[in-house]
């Protein structure tokens, strides 16, 4: 809980983020980042991790269409699961254009070895910081936004 609330002090929330790229437009990308028409970088990052956790993520080339108004930031398709010996979350960051799909990053994050630590994606936009999700469990309780 304590690590928890420090996260929420420290960084900007989803809804900071939505608000962040509503009526922008992506100029240039790859699959690190996108460029927008102001000349801000939406980057994938690793927040935070303890140990051998890791947090990451990429834009997917099939889903990047340049100059589109950005209407619209979701994050979709979250699921998780074990693999090998450490618990996996995944989701997709979709940023839409009225109800057409315009990018698509592809996120991870993971507990380490044997599930026991922890880590957090997100992204950074005009020197902010917005993690998107951890690691954890589903019942673990520790969503950042």
């Amino acid at each position: 809980r304590q690590r928890q609330m420090c996260i929420r002090d420290r960084y900007k929330t989803f809804k900071d983020l939505h608000d962040a790229l509503l009526y922008k437009r992506i100029v240039k990308w790859d699959t690190d980042e996108l460029t927008l028409d102001t000349g801000e970088t939406l980057k994938i990052i690793e927040v935070d991790n303890e140990c051998d956790a890791h947090a990451c993520g990429r834009f997917n080339e099939l889903f990047i269409e340049l100059d589109a108004m950005i209407t619209d930031v979701k994050l979709v398709n979250e699921r998780g699961g074990f693999e090998y010996d450490s618990y996996t979350r995944r989701a997709e960051l979709m940023i839409y254009n009225n109800l057409n799909p315009i990018a698509l990053a592809e996120l991870e994050a993971d507990q380490g070895n044997l599930s026991y630590y922890y880590s957090v994606v997100g992204v950074t936009l005009a020197n902010e910081i917005y993690p998107l999700f951890d690691s954890g469990m589903p019942d673990d309780d520790l969503y950042y936004n």
